[in-house]
């Protein structure tokens, strides 16, 4: 090797890791925002809520979506120019760099091996638990972030016990509380993790926990009394987000409720004997619920590699500096945990910081592979390679069927409504690119069947197909009113069809 490229090289290896994992995920999100050809459905309720601040102000910002601290954010980024839609996929890259960056500063935490540093690179972009949500417009990819921002300020707090990571901390884990309010349990509780680490004396250790109370409160304090200057009591907003959560809470207390999930589980005549061990049932079904979720959070192949490290003991080397992660982990475990035990469902999304910190392990595994293979044998290496290259396809090929007809029946809308005829329609993406519906976020996934009856001759209908409409369609009364006029893809099975009301 010449000398010159020699001290390429060795430039190139004094580069921070950190730096080369923001730099390829910018890329990554760049690649994953050109190949989505519409917006999830979510994304129109944050860029409604978005244009209702740049339109109103930020108080019918907060009265429209009870804890819009991301649609404020959006509708900011898109005063500097961008359209709100550019807008979310630039936040979203950005925040997918914040969190790359946070999770290689968390294992550099640990150690500064470049092997280890590079694996976390590897494992961070490779995750497809993670990659999964990189085309999708959410609010949770700021509060994931900021999170894993604040998890590193606490493990280095933890370490140093300087004020600069206290601070660091708290404004973190304040601005993962403007995407999701319950980021301020993380705030609260995640420090209580100190209490256990040896490597500090009791009174030291109750130091450092004081220190860590006093920011979070005071920063609290800051945030409410910000809204306060611009007509928002966020602890009022706070209440009111989970509030729609009180029908749930209700149904828990209610007989009828219980008397109805009785007879629906057990039959009429069992309820009667059995309907007492309904909480019992509930509680293990729920929890089954729950570890399936977990399992689909981490991933197949994640889990694998973890449940292979756990057995031969190849997790974190320092407990005491993984204190703030096994809290984490445990905070969101509890959350999801009562989550579900209220509402009964559960998506994945939910757990994902449960995830991410066991994702944590996934570096120091992948190195004690290397390093114990037996001499001479490259299984080790070939295993990881297969390992990542899977979690490659796994992130970022779509097994699924492009939604690009979706634009094509946006196309179509645009060259042949006439702009008298109303749009009804159970696709957002079709109800906003329109134009034609102002409460596109409004738009439900289930057109009924009075939205039909309801229309007037020449109004036009778009719907993307499942079993309760093709139910509907097959009604005498309601196929008799709706004139075919296209569907899309055009080519094999259409998902998408348009009629105009006869």
């Amino acid at each position: 090797m010449s000398d010159g490229a020699g001290r390429l090289v060795e430039r190139l290896e004094r580069i921070d890791a950190r730096l080369w994992a923001v730099a390829a995920s910018l890329l990554l999100s760049a690649w994953a925002g050109l190949s989505v050809a519409v917006p999830n459905d979510d994304a129109f309720v944050y860029i409604r809520t978005a244009r209702i601040f740049l339109d109103q102000g930020i108080e019918a910002a907060f009265a429209h979506y009870a804890w819009a601290g991301y649609p404020v954010l959006l509708g900011l980024v898109s005063s500097l120019g961008p359209g709100l839609v550019a807008a979310a996929y630039l936040l979203n890259a950005l925040f997918f760099a914040l969190l790359a960056f946070a999770f290689v500063s968390i294992c550099r935490e640990f150690s500064t091996d470049r092997r280890l540093l590079a694996l976390a690179v590897l494992t961070i972009l490779l995750f497809p638990e993670i990659n999964e949500y990189r085309y999708l417009i959410l609010r949770d990819t700021g509060f994931w972030a900021f999170s894993l921002l604040g998890l590193w300020c606490l493990i280095a707090y933890g370490a140093e016990g300087s004020w600069k990571y206290c601070l660091f901390f708290a404004a973190a884990m304040v601005f993962a509380t403007l995407f999701r309010p319950e980021a301020a349990f993380y705030l609260l509780l995640a420090p209580l993790c100190l209490f256990f680490d040896q490597r500090y004396p009791r009174a030291e250790r109750f130091l450092l926990r004081f220190r860590l109370l006093a920011a979070a409160l005071g920063a609290l304090l800051l945030c409410l009394l910000g809204g306060l200057a611009f007509g928002l009591n966020l602890f009022h907003q706070m209440i009111e987000s989970a509030s729609t959560y009180l029908p749930f809470v209700q149904s828990l207390f209610d007989p009828v409720s219980q008397q109805a999930a009785a007879e629906a589980i057990f039959g009429g005549h069992a309820a009667t004997w059995s309907g007492r061990y309904l909480p019992l049932f509930l509680i293990a079904g729920l929890l089954a619920i729950l570890v399936v979720e977990l399992f689909y959070a981490v991933g197949m192949p994640f889990t694998l590699i973890l449940a292979w490290g756990y057995w031969k003991r190849w997790l974190l080397p320092e407990r005491n500096t993984a204190l703030p992660i096994i809290a984490f982990a445990g905070i969101n475990l509890l959350t999801v945990f009562g989550f579900i035990l209220l509402t009964r469902y559960l998506t994945s999304r939910y757990a994902m910081m449960f995830s991410l910190s066991l994702a944590v392990f996934v570096p120091f595994i992948a190195r004690q592979m290397l390093a114990r293979a037996l001499p001479g044998s490259r299984a080790a290496a070939w295993l990881l390679v297969l390992f990542f290259s899977f979690s490659a396809v796994d992130s970022f090929y779509s097994f699924g069927r492009s939604k690009a007809y979706v634009g094509d029946a946006i196309a179509w809308l645009d060259a042949n409504h006439d702009g008298a005829a109303a749009l009804i329609t159970n696709v957002r993406a079709v109800a906003y690119f329109s134009g034609l519906v102002p409460e596109y976020d409004q738009v439900q996934p289930q057109l009924a069947e009075e939205q039909i009856l309801a229309a007037e001759s020449g109004d036009v209908i778009v719907v993307e197909t499942s079993v309760v409409l093709d139910q509907l369609r097959d009604r005498p009364e309601v196929s008799a009113l709706l004139e075919p006029v296209a569907a899309y893809p055009e080519s094999g099975e259409s998902s998408i069809f348009i009629y105009r009301r006869r």
